[in-house]
């Protein structure tokens, strides 16, 4: 039987420009990338939507878990009151749902897997901090550009690289020492959580990838893998990875 791999869902406003009302529609969405990268890796997706009381239930449902990337977290949630300008797209119901999501499933030794702001997400949720702005001169110094689409890059494009150490969670997700990543986000980590340990770099010092150190398999990544993986095969590896190791865990009777 294939694992069945749950993915959250984007919270997104948008406005029906062919609707006389002039409405604006709230969507619950997951971008085809992550579905085709999942079906290729063995599993089956499913999109999880954001919600209240039933993080249980769904935890039940599957056998491992994708954060997916999107808009922004709310600052409030690691503990900083001041909102910066280039914040943006704040989701309340996406940001409580995601991270008592995210610690149930730690707590079950779930197999994860976060991409862009999932691995945000992941570190807010057990404890860390983000930098609100990348681009900021005492965060970055400016070497890297880490939004390739303002400079006309295809998102399957490779913007920069990272480094990946040799732990072995890492290694056996990339096998090489360097990675070729693209990348498209303004936010990173800035204190890591305790329970992280971080695996990947990028030449400007931002953290690209972490493991949670006592999890078997809790992993995540600073790029979007699932949208490299049709023209670079390794990309696909993180995915892989987390299929396998839910197949492992639905083969061991207690779960």
């Amino acid at each position: 039987m294939k694992p069945i791999i749950g993915i959250t869902a984007t919270v997104q406003e948008v406005q029906e420009e062919d609707s006389p009302l002039g409405v604006k529609f709230t969507y619950q969405q997951v971008t085809e990338t992550y579905i085709q990268a999942v079906l290729a890796a063995g599993g089956v997706p499913i999109m999880l939507a954001s919600q209240y009381g039933n993080t249980d239930q769904l935890l039940d449902l599957v056998d491992g878990l994708i954060f997916s990337g999107g808009p922004d977290i709310d600052p409030h949630e690691y503990g900083v009151d001041e909102l910066h300008p280039t914040t943006y797209g704040i989701s309340e119901l996406r940001d409580k749902f995601e991270i008592e999501l995210f610690r149930k499933a730690v707590a079950r030794d779930m197999p994860v897997l976060g991409i862009c702001r999932g691995v945000q997400l992941m570190n807010v949720a057990l404890g860390g901090t983000l930098y609100q702005h990348v681009a900021e001169p005492e965060v970055t110094d400016g070497t890297i550009g880490h939004r390739q689409h303002e400079n006309g890059k295809a998102f399957e494009d490779t913007a920069h690289s990272a480094k990946i150490s040799d732990h072995p969670i890492a290694r056996s997700v990339y096998p090489m020492a360097t990675v070729p990543v693209n990348s498209f986000h303004h936010q990173a980590i800035a204190e890591l959580a305790p329970d992280f340990e971080a695996v990947g770099y990028s030449d400007d010092g931002l953290v690209e990838a972490v493991v949670h150190a006592g999890k078997t398999f809790v992993f995540g990544v600073q790029w979007h893998p699932e949208m490299m993986f049709t023209r670079n095969q390794e990309q696909l590896s993180p995915f892989t990875s987390l299929v396998n190791t839910a197949r492992a865990r639905m083969a061991t009777p207690a779960r």
